[in-house]
């Protein structure tokens, strides 16, 4: 198995991309701390990988508190003793247009989907420095490449993960840590629904298909689409892969310029 005897903590592991790649680490033989604020989700997930014979957990946290992102660190320290893998999941999307855009709804966005992914890494890069090792990878998203309308902070906090992964490789690179992104293009997640629904008075079907015409592989992705490219990262399988931004988004990102990927 590509993650035997590797601790793996995941925010925003209760649902979508997140649970994906929890269940995709544990059957690679990672012991997993699942951190989030959907305990009910969080809890089943875990109980589920669980009863499985993996070794799961979950804690939670806010990743945009520093008390919390803390001691989800020392939990996974206390219960493990080590931290090998970070998986900066944890985001939010508050669809605003430039018009009704309002300092809360920016604030909050860039403080889970930006500030989260800091303070998270703080507290385990300190952990992996102590043992020369460690991959972190940031769940970014093709928005910090190619967006569209109402989703300026999003956007904005997007691209701003995808900078500081790589500020990331260039100061922890030395001390044996690597940090990749991964820019997901249209996955169908609670979250990519919800906004569908949210955008469509709840008829998302003909906005799906909309999106899907514009991807050339033809379709929305799906969660486990991201957990391979995930594990590669977080594997020995790419030790010599640090910086790098992945697009998994069935060939979205290579579309004319000018074409509007948010749809």
């Amino acid at each position: 198995m590509k993650l035997s005897n590797r601790v793996a903590i995941i925010t925003g592991a209760s649902q979508g991309i997140g649970a994906a790649i929890a269940r995709r680490f544990a059957e690679e033989g990672a012991r997993v701390m699942l951190a989030d604020i959907l305990d009910d989700d969080g809890k089943s997930l875990a109980g589920e990988l669980s009863a499985s014979g993996h070794d799961v957990r979950y804690v939670r946290a806010n990743v945009s508190s520093e008390s919390d992102a803390k001691a989800l660190v020392e939990q996974a320290m206390s219960a493990h003793g080590q931290v090998d893998i970070l998986v900066n999941n944890a985001g939010i999307l508050r669809r605003t247009s430039w018009p009704d855009i309002d300092i809360a709804n920016w604030n909050e966005v860039l403080a889970v989907n930006l500030t989260g992914v800091m303070l998270v890494t703080k507290y385990v890069a300190e952990q992996m420095r102590a043992r020369q090792r460690g991959s972190i990878v940031n769940i970014a998203s093709i928005h910090a490449e190619l967006t569209g309308p109402g989703v300026a902070a999003y956007a904005a906090s997007k691209a701003g993960v995808q900078i500081l992964t790589r500020s990331m490789a260039i100061e922890l690179g030395p001390d044996g840590i690597r940090a990749n992104a991964i820019l997901p293009g249209y996955i169908r997640t609670p979250l990519y629904m919800n906004d569908a629904n949210r955008a469509t008075g709840g008829n998302p079907g003909p906005f799906i298909d909309a999106a899907a015409a514009r991807v050339p592989s033809r379709r929305v992705g799906e969660p486990d689409d991201v957990s391979g490219p995930a594990l590669f990262l977080a594997s020995d399988e790419s030790l010599y892969v640090n910086g790098i931004s992945l697009a998994v988004d069935g060939g979205l990102a290579i579309q004319q310029a000018g074409t509007n990927p948010a749809g």
